[in-house]
């Protein structure tokens, strides 16, 4: 968050509301600790606790502006081996119509995993090889969307579960005891505070 938006009275959490088209006070879910049950957040209605606002995103570039990171250095950012002729093998094959299964290695699986997570938290420049497959492969998303403007009081087990990646929005997020949140999908958070 830059000086500009603290003069201006906006928080992260409202500036994120708004990335996503919705009102700055947006709210569709509480968790105060006043509950030991267990909860699910998801994009599959039949098993999330709270009803998610679904946002299709259609690039990568999107995503990075809803999600990403806007760190002025990347020192931290572990990037992708070059671009080879494997991956435009991969390319290739998807726009023939063709399966990809057997050129999907768990090496390379593992370095596009890597590729994709260097766009959004780092300097897109090096890895703009990489863009035209990330997104003939994981584009268009679905990304489901929780927000509460109050502290999100984690005292039960969360679990962060489906196909689509799960984003919560918080104003701060305070664990008690030894609970925690298991992901079982990308899951991005955002918040203020994170306190234990």
């Amino acid at each position: 968050m830059t000086d500009q938006n603290v003069a201006n009275g906006n928080s992260l959490f409202t500036e994120t509301n708004a990335k996503f088209g919705l009102q700055g006070d947006f709210n569709n879910f509480s968790l105060d600790g006043s509950s030991n049950e267990s909860v699910v957040f998801s994009g599959d209605l039949s098993i999330s606790s709270f009803s998610p606002s679904i946002h299709k995103v259609n690039q990568i570039g999107e995503l990075k502006y809803l999600i990403g990171s806007d760190l002025s250095s990347d020192q931290f950012v572990v990037y992708p081996k070059p671009f080879t002729n494997t991956y435009q093998e991969i390319l290739d094959a998807i726009k023939e119509g063709k399966s990809i299964t057997d050129l999907l290695t768990k090496s390379v699986k593992d370095n596009l995993d890597i590729a994709y997570a260097a766009y959004l938290n780092g300097d897109t420049a090096k890895v703009s090889d990489y863009v035209e497959l990330l997104e003939a492969i994981y584009f268009p998303l679905k990304l489901a969307y929780f927000a509460t403007k109050d502290t999100m009081v984690v005292s039960q087990d969360i679990t962060v579960s489906g196909e689509d990646p799960v984003v919560l929005n918080c104003n701060g997020i305070k664990f008690s005891g030894t609970s925690g949140i298991s992901s079982e999908t990308q899951l991005t958070v955002i918040s203020e505070t994170m306190i234990k």
